[in-house]
């Protein structure tokens, strides 16, 4: 099988922000939390991305795709389901 990954213009692709992601649950963790909520527009600034070339589709893949099901709770979500008020909480 094929592993598809999207590519930003700036060469970022979904797994790297996956790997941001899991990178600021570790450091949530280490620093003793049980919970950290991830609201996209957060990540999307964070990792540079402009309102010029706009990537939360990207960005609220990624989010999803760290979820574990039936355990991690999205608590905002836009009505299109990708945008800058996607919001969800993941229990570390």
């Amino acid at each position: 099988m094929v592993k598809i990954s999207q590519t930003t213009n700036n060469g970022t692709k979904t797994d790297d922000i996956v790997d941001y992601l899991l990178e600021k649950m570790h450091i949530a963790k280490t620093a003793g939390h049980t919970s950290l909520v991830i609201k996209s527009k957060e990540i999307h600034t964070e990792m540079g991305f402009t309102s010029a070339s706009p990537r939360y589709p990207m960005v609220c893949q990624a989010m999803r795709k760290v979820m574990k099901d039936g355990i991690d709770k999205i608590r905002k979500q836009p009505p299109k389901g990708n945008g800058a008020t996607l919001e969800i909480e993941y229990f570390l």
